[in-house]
């Protein structure tokens, strides 16, 4: 009787082994999911934020034309009718934005790589900080107004409201999208507006 005790005990060890081990294991495996889900979602954050920051700039431009009394749209693309993409860039010393035209898609464009600067703690365009996977681009079409059945047409990107007979041009769809790699897998996010010169 005794010998079957201690045998007993033997296989209650196991168990109680099994049973902690595996518990190790899955408190890893959750922890591990975690700090990956943690990066994941601060990637998206960041991109979400960078693709908001783009719109914003352009739409205080837009006010910043009306306070000066020039035109709602001056400055956003210096060629609109050979462009039709821009990106934003701060300018750190002169605390100051400006626009550059792109003429690229974003995947084929190393003007749009964002960098950021340790010294600063700015994100931006300029090659002088740290590379980031991000790229960010800015896309404009125009908004026409069809008068016979009163309703908005949003153009593709790049035709213009004065190449079409009964709308005229009444603002800009506009479409920030910021795109990164984690992990080698592509991520895009996308954040659109339309910007009118509605005060």
């Amino acid at each position: 009787m005794f010998k079957n005790e201690k045998g007993l005990g033997f296989i209650e060890m196991i168990v109680a082994l099994g049973v902690i081990v595996t518990g190790v294991i899955a408190g890893l495996s959750l922890t591990t999911h975690n700090l990956i889900s943690s990066n994941s979602s601060e990637d998206r954050l960041v991109a979400a934020n960078l693709a908001r920051e783009s719109i914003e700039v352009i739409r205080n431009h837009r006010d910043s034309n009306w306070l000066a009394g020039n035109n709602w749209y001056q400055g956003f693309l210096s060629d609109f009718d050979t462009n039709y993409r821009l990106i934003t860039e701060f300018d750190p010393s002169t605390k100051s934005w400006s626009f550059s035209d792109i003429s690229s898609v974003i995947s084929l464009c190393d003007s749009c790589q964002v960098y950021f600067d340790n010294t600063s703690d700015v994100f931006n365009h300029d090659n002088s900080g740290d590379l980031t996977s991000f790229k960010r681009l800015v896309t404009l079409q125009e908004i026409c107004w069809q008068d016979p059945i009163d309703t908005e047409v949003l153009l593709d990107p790049g035709d213009r409201c004065s190449d079409h007979v009964g709308v005229s041009w009444i603002g800009y769809h506009l479409e920030s999208e910021v795109t990164w790699f984690e992990a080698d897998k592509p991520y895009n996010l996308s954040i659109v507006d339309k910007l009118y010169d509605w005060k």
